[in-house]
């Protein structure tokens, strides 16, 4: 019989650990991509005569409001704007949407992380209803090793359709394009709740964002910095908590903020929701 030496056998260990390694991240992550989408869990509902009202310049109930929000996932800000622009119609192609389960592919952005996005031929790509300066898009279509962390950025430039974003390891943060949003299979849009009606929080968090948080080095341990307001650090979640904390909107619970506190957080509202259900958002 051959012995092996212990170099050998180290070896064949290591290498037994990599395949383990390696097949449990696979699994993890399909496990993290599958829930990419989530159908409303609820039933599709005729809502022509809602829009109809809107289109004709009706003032909506609140249970009428709910339900457009709950059968299209764009709230008030959002179908007020379509509305006002004169397209209330667009409404159904939005329902649609919600109602559509959508085809999307995993994009590996390293070896451990992956994020979904939508196929061309998933579906028309819908714009943002009402997009404004300092609007947080928040998804949970982003993973590492199973664990689904998400991913989120911040309005700078609705107009130009740009984003605020510190996306992943070695890349400092940057201004980009909306476009790669519009793929996301699940996106939350969120706006902050403001207590002074005077005062439109959303652009000053946009202004302090493009002004103290662009190219800065990512990492994970930016919450952890003593002097916080020397920021040398960041990552997507601590870019929108550093943007609005100057504002009196303090993000961070625990010891680190999240995409997923953002998007359950008091002290947004929610604007547009799409591949999720409205009801529960990222429970």
């Amino acid at each position: 019989m051959k012995r092996y030496s212990k170099k050998q056998k180290w070896l064949f260990g290591i290498l037994i650990f990599v395949l383990l390694f390696a097949t449990a991240t696979t699994i993890a992550n399909e496990i993290a991509a599958n829930r990419g989408q989530e159908l409303p869990g609820y039933e599709k509902k005729d809502i022509e005569g809602t829009v109809e009202k809107l289109s004709q310049g009706q003032t909506l109930t609140k249970k009428e409001s709910t339900f457009l929000y709950e059968q299209t996932g764009l709230g008030e800000d959002a179908f007020m704007a379509l509305a006002d622009r004169g397209e209330a119609s667009e409404l159904l192609k939005y329902q649609d949407a919600l109602f559509q389960k959508s085809t999307y592919s995993t994009i590996s952005t390293n070896f451990f992380t992956g994020e979904e996005a939508l196929n061309d031929e998933a579906k028309d790509l819908l714009p943002f209803a009402d997009l404004q300066d300092g609007d947080v898009l928040v998804t949970a279509a982003a993973h590492t090793l199973g664990w689904q962390h998400g991913h989120c950025g911040l309005i700078v430039d609705a107009e130009e359709g740009k984003i605020l974003e510190a996306f992943t390891i070695g890349q400092p943060s940057e201004i980009c394009s909306l476009d790669k949003w519009l793929r996301y299979p699940n996106v939350i849009q969120l706006r902050p709740k403001s207590k002074d009606r005077n005062s439109d929080i959303g652009t000053l968090a946009a202004n302090y964002g493009k002004a103290n948080l662009n190219h800065i080095p990512y990492s994970l341990f930016s919450d952890l910095q003593d002097d916080e307001s020397d920021i040398t650090k960041t990552h997507c979640a601590h870019l929108i908590r550093m943007s609005y904390l100057p504002y009196g909107i303090e993000l961070k619970e625990g010891l680190i903020v999240t995409p997923k506190d953002i998007a359950n957080s008091d002290d947004f509202y929610v604007v547009q929701v799409r591949g999720m259900d409205p009801t529960k958002l990222w429970e």
